[in-house]
């Protein structure tokens, strides 16, 4: 979903194609990079926790994108509500 979603904003933002493409090489590459080292650790190591850090990785990531800040408080009005 953050792929498709980068690859949304930089089409948006630019209207090169290479811009789109490089966008999304860079946000594929370091998945595929690091599988091998991922698939050894998920055989030496209980799966599912290694599933779950990987996860909170991921949600900690989001996390620092957000831009209003990790600890904003949403009103009933927000309209994102």
């Amino acid at each position: 979903m953050q792929t498709v979603a980068l690859s949304w904003l930089m089409a948006t933002i630019c209207t090169s194609d290479i811009m789109v493409a490089l966008v999304q090489a860079s946000s594929t590459l370091p998945a595929f990079f690091l599988a091998i080292f991922v698939g050894a650790f998920a055989d030496n190591f209980s799966r599912r926790m290694i599933m779950i850090i990987g996860r909170c990785m991921m949600m900690a990531a989001s996390a620092m994108l957000d831009p209003d800040g990790l600890w904003k408080c949403r009103s009933m009005d927000d309209p994102l509500f």
